[in-house]
This record gives C-alpha cells, sequence and structure tokens, in this order.
C-alpha cells in the first residue's frame, strides 16, 4: 500500500530477566561474582536500561541501507571478587512498527 514507502520503527529490549539474572538499578546487572555489567549505548553515550525496549532505529526503509549500532559491555566492581566461573545470558528483543 501507500505506507510501504515511510519505512517502520526499530526498538529493542536487552531482556535480563532470563535464568534467574537480578539488576542492579535499571542498567545493571549482578554477575554474581562481585561485578556488575553496564551496556553503554555508543551513540548516546549512556547505558541502556535493561528489560525495557528502547528505539534502535526510526524510519527504517529498503534506501536507509545499512545501519549500525554500537554498543559497550563493561564491568565494575560491586563488592568483594568471587573466585570462579559465571555465566549470564541477555536476549535480545526486537520490535517493529
Amino acid at each position: 500500500g501507500e505506507d510501504c514507502g515511510k519505512g517502520f520503527d526499530l526498538d529493542i529490549n536487552f531482556d535480563a530477566t532470563s535464568r534467574g539474572n537480578s539488576l542492579v538499578g535499571i542498567d545493571g546487572m549482578n554477575m554474581g561474582n562481585g561485578a556488575t555489567l553496564k551496556i553503554e549505548d555508543m551513540r548516546s553515550g549512556n547505558n541502556v536500561t535493561f528489560n525495557q525496549f528502547i528505539s534502535l532505529v526510526e524510519g527504517l526503509t529498503a534506501a536507509s541501507g545499512v545501519v549500525e549500532r554500537r554498543y559497550k559491555a563493561q564491568l565494575y566492581a560491586a563488592g568483594p571478587a568471587t573466585v570462579g566461573d559465571t555465566e549470564k545470558n541477555i536476549i535480545l528483543r526486537f520490535n517493529y512498527h
């Protein structure tokens, strides 16, 4: 139809609720080893808010070409370090409208 050329918006959710993960505030994930994981959106300079859809790209069309977004994962000391393996999962959920 006539709306095909308008494009669509794409949102992303860094879902950290899987497998019993716990959050530190809205933008940190407890790694269970004395560290907190935060993910910085390199475009805005802000940490992403976990478990909430945020805008990834607006007005995406075939003419947009390749769209790239960069994120940086950072670990922060949150207490005494615990020796051993740790495994955490973050599920990326996408929503377009």
